[in-house]
């Protein structure tokens, strides 16, 4: 019978021999021995698997102890802390914490009940063990071949240390702070800290409601578009434009009527409608319940950062869809994206006329158009 085949027979019977378990000793002969056995250790051998490790700190005489060791050229490469049940795991950890500090070199915690199992090392700081395990296994519940492959690299005949560590000591905290930072990408997980923190480091004075808001997303939008890490440098994506302070609503005193206005002249495409001021309003999807007034010629909806609507969407095209005033009325048009745009439930890829509370859906965004009176 092959190791993967033995261990998979040996993790299906588990639960058959729980109902045998009546200590912890029983815990360590039953299921933690045979375990290691399986793994191609000599459990026989003390100078290869050590039953009641302790470790004296030179010069101290303070003693430190775990159940088991598993040694290499006669220094632990494994030590192993058992527990019995449901016993609480932190004297267990608390145990092995103080263990794996005292021994010097590079080494792996293991803490079980024979049927979960914990892996720990020292990625956050070398010589101190995590808190967190950076592999959890049930053997009661992984019985699949599959599954029950991440216990490979500790057989034996393959069991190198040095190699299981290298990518621990960063990839574990490079994981979650990853996780982390995938979580600004939207509004719902978003840290509003950060968030805070960021908004004073690119614009310095306050901004009114409407210019925080939008900064807001241009912030969540900036994280969404950072690649994610591959092994091959993928080409920078090109600049986008960035959109003038001004348009930030910076909270500022305003000029006295007839001495230069309350704010910078519009030009071109930016002018002001000829006609009755429009609204947009977010109803279904990620950034529901922003609402922006359509103030401008012509309003721009998608993904760019430098849009007049910035959605988080990620079904939604970078520049999805635009909305214009032309001959006294608005008009809605598909700016090439993938999956077009519907408007009131009709997909289609024609500019069309607007008329109030018309809906129109981009990706899995839905919007609401309305013309102010």
């Amino acid at each position: 019978m092959s190791y993967r085949e033995e261990l998979t027979s040996f993790a299906r019977n588990i639960r058959t021999l729980q109902k045998y378990l009546k200590s912890r000793d029983t815990v360590r002969q039953s299921l933690v021995v045979p375990f290691f056995k399986i793994l191609g250790w000599d459990v026989y051998n003390p100078g290869e698997f050590m039953a009641g490790y302790v470790f004296e700190t030179p010069g101290e005489g303070a003693v430190a102890a775990a159940d088991f060791a598993v040694l290499r050229d006669d220094r632990p490469a494994m030590i192993v802390q058992t527990l019995f049940g449901d016993e609480d795991t932190a004297e267990g950890f608390a145990m092995l914490s103080e263990l794996f500090r005292r021994i010097p070199g590079d080494k792996i915690a293991v803490l079980t009940n024979g049927i979960d199992w914990r892996f720990y090392a020292d990625g956050m700081e070398q010589g101190v063990l995590d808190a967190e395990p950076y592999l959890t296994l049930n053997l009661g519940e992984k019985t699949r071949v599959e599954d029950l492959a991440v216990i490979d690299p500790y057989q034996k005949a393959t069991f190198d240390l040095a190699a299981i560590l290298a990518p621990l000591r960063l990839g574990v905290y490079e994981k979650k702070i990853a996780e982390y930072f995938a979580a600004q990408r939207v509004a719902s997980t978003a840290d509003r800290d950060l968030i805070e923190f960021i908004m004073k480091k690119v614009h310095e004075g306050e901004v009114s409601p409407k210019a925080r808001e939008k900064l807001t997303v241009w912030i969540l939008n900036a994280f969404a578009v950072i690649p994610p890490k591959t092994a091959t440098t993928a080409p920078a994506p090109a600049p986008q434009p960035v959109q003038e302070l001004e348009e930030l609503e910076i909270v500022r005193p305003l000029s006295a009527p007839g001495k230069g206005g309350n704010g910078p002249a519009k030009k071109g495409a930016d002018a002001n409608i000829a006609g009755p001021e429009g609204q947009i309003t977010v109803i279904a999807g990620p950034d529901q319940g922003k609402t922006i007034p359509i103030h401008k010629k012509e309003f721009v909806v998608g993904r760019n950062l430098d849009l007049d609507l910035v959605l988080t969407d990620p079904s939604v095209s970078r520049r999805h869809f635009r909305i214009w005033f032309d001959n006294g009325a608005y008009w809605v048009e598909d700016l090439g994206s993938g999956n077009k745009i519907k408007l009131n439930g009709a997909k289609t890829n024609e500019k069309k006329r607007l008329a109030n509370d018309d809906l129109i859906q981009a990706g899995n965004t839905t919007t609401r158009f309305e013309i102010l009176h």
